[in-house]
């Protein structure tokens, strides 16, 4: 799990010589305080988007910290082309340049103007009796009556 995670992460970074890591497992509530407080140096968090874009994710963790934009932008991260960015696109309803804006908001996060380091992306993997017909939703859930024989 995360904590497993963590230690590698640890580790790794304590192999450069570079960089000490003190773990400090917190509670979800003692997490949202840290980062709404902007406190911590380095947190390790994951993020799972339930709308089928990282559209939550600019919003919530990327966009500068106004009002309930940016509510969890513990690293204190500002850039105003990213946020025009974000305001743009989360009212775009055709989806091809919706999907071109979202990616120029990485693009600018991650070589531009860097907003952190993504260290790992996870899969998630299904299991299924050959006789069921299943198709993984964008969001991850699995409702029973979507299955069918």
């Amino acid at each position: 799990g995360l904590s497993e995670m963590a230690r590698f992460i640890k580790d790794a970074l304590e192999k450069t010589g570079k960089i000490r890591v003190t773990l400090r497992p917190l509670s979800q509530q003692e997490l949202i305080d840290v980062l709404r407080s902007g406190t911590s140096q380095m947190y390790l968090l994951g993020w799972k988007s339930e709308f089928g874009d990282a559209i939550d994710f600019y919003k919530t963790i990327v966009h500068t910290k106004e009002g309930n934009l940016g509510e969890f932008n513990a690293g204190g991260y500002s850039n105003s082309e990213v946020d025009t960015l974000i305001h743009a696109s989360d009212q775009m309803f055709d989806e091809f340049k919706r999907v071109k804006a979202l990616q120029q908001i990485m693009r600018n996060i991650l070589e531009e103007t860097p907003f952190g380091i993504p260290l790992v992306e996870t899969q998630v993997l299904y299991a299924f009796h050959s006789e069921v017909n299943f198709v993984p939703r964008i969001d991850g859930y699995i409702f029973l009556n979507e299955l069918t024989r």
